[in-house]
């Protein structure tokens, strides 16, 4: 009798919050999921705990710090040495840093991690996911990647890394919506370019959720008033229901050819006018192959 392959899924910052919810999610479903993750003590304890209680064993911890470069090209270089089929990638990680600081690379925090990090790690498992096809790549963004969604000032997306990384007007709101919009130029451009590949990608804003793990950055009252007061009004999202938008987006069977879509609370929505600025998304390509010295 010829053994069934699980199909494989690799889930990003899936150590806590939105990401853990959804990679236990599919555990549950059947898929072999690797937890790609920064911090291996607390995942595997993580993991440990979720093999006591459920009896699966059909995941693993991976090691994958998304602020560098080198760390990326490593994860990569040993899921290859696995020789698994990869059927489903998920972007899930992301950070929003109150304060200045840079990546490993030496770039603005928020931007290197949700954008550069996951754009180097999609393209160097690229290959892998077309020899699985069909396959998808589900990218994690968010609405306020639109300046019509109130909250603070609108992006305000920088083309070269002196301003990117420009300390003196660092704005934390800000550079976070620009790297989520960045999440969107790159999810129909790289749509586009995947197209007749059998690789459908598909861009989500899981909802503002006020207890997930990207709010990490806040002290005690501000944590309290997130936890305790916004999650009662009716624009927030339950980290459960978060994490449904992400396992539909993965692998509901009516998304199956769709590509190149934005979706939000499990329904395909416009993002904002300039994320369908095709010039703008090709530049931004073509950067980010730089920063990330793809050619090298």
């Amino acid at each position: 009798m010829k053994m069934s392959i699980p199909k494989v899924c690799i889930v990003t910052g899936s150590s806590s919050g939105l990401g853990f919810l959804t990679a236990k999610k599919l555990v549950a479903k059947d898929f072999h999921v690797i937890f790609a993750c920064r911090d291996e003590v607390k995942t595997m304890s993580l993991l440990q705990k979720m093999k006591e209680e459920s009896g699966r064993s059909n995941f693993e911890f991976m090691e994958l710090d998304l602020s560098s470069f080198d760390s990326i090209r490593r994860f990569v270089d040993d899921f290859h040495n696995k020789k698994l089929p990869l059927n489903l990638l998920i972007n899930n990680a992301g950070v929003h840093c109150k304060t200045f600081k840079k990546s490993n690379d030496g770039i603005e925090y928020s931007f290197a991690v949700n954008h550069l990090g996951h754009f180097l790690l999609t393209n160097l498992l690229l290959d892998d996911l077309k020899r699985s096809s069909p396959s998808r790549i589900v990218i994690v963004s968010s609405k306020l990647h639109n300046p019509n969604v109130r909250h603070g000032n609108p992006p305000n997306f920088k083309w070269n890394l002196d301003e990117i990384n420009n300390e003196m007007e660092y704005d934390g709101m800000i550079a976070y919506k620009n790297s989520k919009l960045a999440n969107v130029w790159f999810s129909y451009e790289l749509a586009r370019r995947l197209e007749n590949t059998g690789i459908d990608v598909i861009v989500i804003c899981p909802g503002f959720v006020p207890t997930t793990g990207l709010h990490r950055d806040v002290n005690i009252f501000q944590r309290y008033f997130m936890y305790y007061i916004l999650s009662l009004f009716p624009f927030a999202r339950t980290e459960d229901f978060g994490s449904e938008c992400e396992v539909f987006a993965a692998i509901s069977d009516t998304l199956n050819g769709k590509t190149g879509v934005f979706m939000s609370d499990m329904k395909e929505t416009r993002s904002s006018e300039e994320s369908y600025n095709v010039e703008k998304a090709k530049r931004l390509w073509d950067l980010s192959e730089q920063w990330t010295h793809q050619n090298i």
